[in-house]
């Protein structure tokens, strides 16, 4: 993915929208994205034949000025048998804070993997993440998934098993968002499916407040149907992906955060139109 993709924008714009009137002080912003098991991501239903073969996992951080998101993962690949590393970890620490990337996984036979967790967190237990810095975390599993002629499968993760957390203490500044996306990493960002508009996405934002805020909850309703009917075998390279991002600026006005809402509502509308067509 050369270009940016529209939530990355998105993302993005907040950030610089916030930084207008930044002050120096401290943050201890705590932001998670965690699933239980990628066994979680399942075919809910299906009619006519389908392949599911996993490919890699990766992760990723990034720490730096405004705007700064994670977008190069470091990949390790299953090969049939195993992962090179069951506790596959990136951790970023800077002054201004910690980022951290995890997948862990376990084996329940010798040719099947099972993952027990993944997470991408943002977390500074020392109040040290500056205004004006922002920090990222991310997951992503990688899958082939192939329907065969006349076929049709819904590709689902299970409610109440992929968990957000967003917390501000009292006197930070900022906004943070973490969430859960299934998208084509073969196809381009603008089209239907790519980054811009994914088969599904739940993100969760917080806006600091002087007294402290927190958001938290599992995340439900993700579910798509692929339907191949040609007369010959599809197949889509897909990806879930699980991000936490903090953007420490000042908050600004009721209004103008609303219009940054607005506009990642606008994204999810999208998204749900599309899918219907």
């Amino acid at each position: 993915m050369k270009s940016m993709s529209r939530s990355t924008k998105i993302i993005a714009l907040a950030a610089s929208i916030l930084g207008l009137s930044a002050s120096p002080a401290a943050q201890a912003w705590d932001v998670s994205t965690t699933v239980n098991s990628f066994s979680s991501l399942y075919v809910s239903s299906w009619s006519g034949d389908w392949t599911w073969t996993t490919s890699q996992e990766g992760v990723n951080t990034s720490f730096g000025a405004t705007g700064s998101l994670p977008n190069n993962f470091t990949y390790q690949s299953w090969d049939g048998n195993a992962w090179p590393e069951t506790y596959f970890r990136r951790e970023l620490n800077e002054p201004g804070g910690s980022a951290i990337a995890v997948a862990y996984w376990t084996h329940n036979d010798a040719a099947v993997e099972v993952a027990d967790s993944a997470e991408a967190y943002v977390y500074d237990p020392e109040s040290s993440l500056r205004n004006g810095q922002a920090m990222g975390a991310k997951f992503a599993y990688d899958f082939k998934f192939t329907l065969n002629p006349f076929s049709n499968a819904t590709i689902s993760y299970a409610d109440d098993d992929a968990y957000v957390y967003l917390n501000s203490e009292p006197g930070e500044r900022g906004v943070a968002f973490a969430g859960l996306t299934l998208y084509s990493t073969d196809v381009d960002i603008n089209e239907f499916g790519g980054a811009n508009q994914a088969y599904f996405s739940k993100i969760s934002a917080l806006t600091a407040t002087p007294g402290g805020n927190l958001v938290e909850g599992y995340l439900t309703g993700m579910d798509y149907t692929f339907s191949n009917m040609t007369g010959e075998s599809r197949t889509y390279n897909l990806r879930l992906e699980g991000a936490s991002f903090v953007f420490t600026q000042a908050v600004p006005e009721p209004q103008t955060y609303a219009m940054l809402l607005a506009g990642l509502g606008l994204l999810g509308l999208a998204v749900r139109r599309r899918r219907v067509a």
